[in-house]
């Protein structure tokens, strides 16, 4: 059982900072101890006392983390992994952003090569060959994806990976067949089965009635606070939108003042936003705020996995910008979901949008388990609250916080060169 855990929760280090590593090793061994503790309440023959328990815990963290720990220092030092970003600029730019961001990974940018008026020369070459690794971004035309993609993986071992276009989701895994001598994929729909739609609302019923059974104590607490607060309601209500672009009224934990918006409107909350009460904001920070959607669940408006159930207004804009948005109504909204566990509030309508039909079109029940257990994970990350309205820097400065500077070979390529200083690295405000 750990060691699924583990695989779920990715203790790796090759693909993580070390403190982002070990957080994911403490939760696995804690809900493995607690799994072997239910284990013992039910089957008393195999009593261990709850003493060997924790000393077994404490024993098993303290190791991996010392061996974790030197192995990373090792690979640090001997092992980074260099990469090369190709697109046009804006997007290449934006990707390159998000590898000094996220830091969960051994990876160093060394070369950002730009595809101009949708041409990229076969100059690429020479520099991919210095690269263990090869990004490929979205708007890249299918030309220049072409080129790169079968020099990588037919002529060189070099690892290329691809920001997908919405229909690309659409062929991951897709079954093999053939036509008399031409090759075909089979372009997999993005629907639940009637079987795998009956198989998951049965799982949300079990999950709501015990969820709701066993949180009931907090209900009440949390009922009492809000009420002794400031008097108001206890409950926040929204129409929302779910499977098929049906409406229903969404629940929660009441985190804001009252009429909190009755004169912005309906805005998303941002960073120290005025208007999150003090308990509000401890609610929301372990999200207890959205206990009451298993009370959607269990009606049968909601999933407890699946896309954020968005306002009315939200979805019509959506649809509007992006025609491809509705596909992501063909199931039902959730309280947790895909985009919410690897991303966070800041990530892209595009990343979220893709995230969410990603997780349409590979359903299944292990899959509604790891997000269930990302949740877990994220509730205590603070990447999971990062706010949407956080102040944006460009890719030189992001760099710069990270000892790199950029370094132009000519118009169409970056060289991402480390700049070694004994002197302490400029910090930008908020930067982690």
């Amino acid at each position: 059982f750990c060691i699924i855990l583990f695989s779920i929760y990715d203790t790796s280090i090759t693909r993580k900072k070390y403190l982002n590593a070990m957080q994911s090793v403490f939760l696995s061994l804690l809900l493995a101890s607690i799994f072997l503790i239910l284990v013992n309440f039910f089957i008393p023959k195999y009593i261990v006392g709850p003493v060997t328990i924790i000393i077994s815990f404490i024993i098993q963290f303290t190791l991996i983390a010392i061996y974790k720990y030197l192995f990373w220092k090792y690979l640090r030092k001997r092992n980074i992994v260099k990469v090369l970003i190709c697109g046009p600029k804006e997007d290449a730019d934006n990707l390159a952003l998000k590898f000094y961001q996220d830091k969960r990974h051994l990876k160093e940018i060394r070369y950002i090569y730009y595809e101009i008026l949708g041409l990229v020369d076969n100059k690429i070459f020479d520099y991919i060959d210095e690269v263990d690794e090869v990004y490929l971004t979205r708007t890249l035309t299918e030309k220049s994806k072409n080129k790169i993609m079968l020099y990588c993986i037919a002529n060189k071992y070099i690892t290329c990976f691809l920001v997908p276009k919405t229909y690309e989701i659409g062929i991951v895994n897709a079954n093999v067949s053939s036509m008399d001598d031409s090759l075909t994929f089979e372009v997999k729909t993005l629907h639940m089965t009637l079987g795998q739609r009956f198989i998951k609302r049965t799982l949300d019923i079990i999950i709501s009635l015990v969820g709701l059974i066993i949180t009931f104590p907090i209900f009440i607490i949390c009922a009492i606070i809000i009420k002794l607060q400031d008097h108001g309601p206890v409950f926040f209500k929204q129409v929302r939108v779910t499977r098929d672009g049906k409406k229903f009224l969404l629940i929660k934990f009441r985190s804001m003042i009252v009429d909190a918006e009755k004169e912005t409107g309906a805005v998303q909350a941002g960073k120290d936003d005025p208007r999150i009460t003090k308990f509000g904001r401890i609610i929301r920070r372990v999200r207890i705020d959205e206990l009451p959607q298993l009370i959607n669940v269990l009606k049968g408006e909601m999933s407890f996995v699946g896309p954020r159930a968005l306002r009315v207004e939200e979805v019509e804009e959506f649809i509007s910008k992006k025609e491809t948005f509705k596909y992501r109504l063909n199931v039902k909204a959730g309280i947790t979901g895909f985009a919410q566990t690897v991303g966070n509030y800041a990530t892209s309508f595009d990343d979220k949008l893709r995230y969410d039909l990603y997780y349409i079109r590979k359903y299944s029940i292990w899959f509604d388990i790891k997000i269930i257990l990302y949740t877990l994970r994220i509730i205590f990350s603070p990447l999971s609250t990062k706010s949407p309205d956080e102040e944006k820097y460009t890719l030189a400065e992001v760099a710069r916080t990270e000892g790199y500077m950029m370094r132009p070979h000519n118009d169409y390529v970056v060289e991402m060169e480390k700049v070694e200083t004994r002197n302490k690295r400029f910090k930008l405000k908020g930067a982690k």
